[in-house]
Order: structure tokens, then sequence, then C-alpha cells
């Protein structure tokens, strides 16, 4: 997929809907089957329910993007909150048949910018100034970029050679199950049978990120859970997610997640204790 193909689009709203705790559906609920019309691009805020999209049943898990195209059939089933907006990409061309090759589903690692941009976007549609058109198309822009981005990640993960993928997944399972601890690169190096420059390189090439940026991600995702749905301190938490001390755990929060650990858990703590 080319990301130019997108530089010719002026994406035009066409329907916008946040569902929360105050609209949502209880748990299993349907909100009816439905056939698309139009493009749409949905973010999971929180979530345990799932959505239907041609038959093929997705968990509505939170940083999950969806994007279905028209003529795709849409069921969702509570509980989830989201942001979903439905859009032309332009009335006056066809859509570039590379388009319909975009997966339905992404994930991305960090979602910490697609999730301001989805906020932005949907905020900015109760105040439509005359920078308007042109912020929502940067906004969609932002997005689109972000996910192509991510798919191709995957595309390029799925090219490695068996051996090369075992070893660098083997490395990450270690990272994701003992982030508590002191890793040490040279240690997971050695265990790849890598040199520690050839497996900081292959480790960045699969991932997208250095193992040190993969653990201290790793690392923040905890803290972004603990913060939220426990009464954990500062200091447990700290502790909790295998940080040196207080001062190096704010400012890699607040450079992976953009808000500063207290902000975050103030803003998003009311969505999981309903």
């Amino acid at each position: 997929m080319n990301a130019e193909v997108f530089s010719s689009f002026c994406p035009r709203i066409t329907m916008f809907n946040h569902l929360n705790e105050n609209n949502a559906l209880p748990k299993g609920e349907s909100y009816g089957r439905r056939l698309a019309a139009n493009y749409e691009l949905e973010y999971v805020l929180w979530g345990n329910g799932k959505l239907l999209i041609n038959d093929v049943e997705y968990p509505t898990t939170r940083g999950t993007v969806f994007f279905r195209k028209p003529g795709m059939w849409v069921e969702g089933i509570g509980c989830y909150y989201s942001y979903s907006f439905h859009f032309d990409f332009n009335c006056n061309m066809e859509t570039p048949e590379d388009l319909e090759t975009l997966p339905v589903v992404c994930c991305p690692e960090e979602a910490a910018e697609l999730e301001a941009c989805f906020t932005k976007l949907y905020q900015i549609q109760f105040n439509r100034d005359t920078c308007y058109h042109l912020t929502a198309k940067s906004l969609i822009m932002t997005i689109l970029s972000i996910m192509v981005t991510e798919w191709g990640k995957e595309k390029k993960r799925s090219k490695f050679r068996p051996t090369v993928s075992a070893n660098i997944e083997k490395s990450i399972h270690y990272i994701e199950e003992h982030y508590q601890e002191e890793i040490k690169t040279q240690r997971l190096a050695q265990e790849s049978g890598y040199s520690l420059y050839h497996f900081i390189r292959v480790f960045k090439e699969y991932t997208g990120m250095t193992p040190v940026e993969y653990i201290n991600m790793c690392r923040v995702t905890k803290a972004k859970a603990l913060l939220v749905e426990s009464s954990c301190s500062i200091d447990e938490i700290v502790k909790r997610c295998g940080f040196n001390n207080n001062s190096y755990f704010f400012r890699i929060f607040k450079k992976y997640v953009g808000a500063t650990p207290s902000l975050y858990r103030k803003t998003y703590s009311g969505r999981h204790h309903r």
C-alpha cells in the first residue's frame, strides 16, 4: 500500500458518534446489523464487547481501530465505548483499488497519538469554524498515515526468515514476561545468538523499536492499566512496572503517552468504574 494514494483525497464526514457510559448498550445487546454506506473509522476507547464485520468477529479491545468500507455488513455488540466517523474520500473521484486492500483491523503498539486525533476530530464537530474542513482533513490523514505505517510493519515482519522471527519473538516474549525486572539488552542478544549490534538492528527492523524502547513501551502499557484499573499509588506502580525511580518513570510515561500519570488517571479511570 502506497501512502501517496491518500494525497489527493478530500474527506467529507457524513456522520459521527461517541459511544460512552451514557449511551452505550449493555453487555451482549446488539446495535443491529447494517450495511456500511460510506467508509468508516472507529476507535475503541474501552470495551469488552465485539464487532461483527462481514460476519467475522473482532473483540473491541481498547486502542483498536476498525477501517470499514462501503458494502461491508457491520454489527456492534455491547459493551464498548468508541469514536466513529463515516466519510467519503472524494465525492468527485473513484476510490483507488489500493484502498480496498487495507485490513479491517489495526492494533497499534502505541495508540496515544491515534486517540488524540480521534478525540480532536470529535470535538471539532461542535465548533465548525473557518478552518474546520482543513483541520478535519489533516486529522483523518494523520490517522490513516499511522494505520498504514502499522500495517507496513506487520507486512514487513511476515517477510522475515522463520529463524529470525522465532529468535526475536522469543526476546519479545521474555520482555513481556519479565518487564518488572532489570533487562539487559546484552543478555537478550546472547540468548538470541546474535552480536549486540546485530540484535539491536534486527530487533528494530522487526518491531520498529529498539529493545530499550520496547521494554519501556511494555512498562508504560502496564502502568497505564494500573492507573485506570487500580488504586495503586504512583510509588507502587513505579516498582511494579520495573522503573528505577519516579523521575525516570514520569519522563518516560509522558514521552510515550503525552500526559503525566496523574492526568492520565484522572482522564480515564472513570471509564473503568461505572
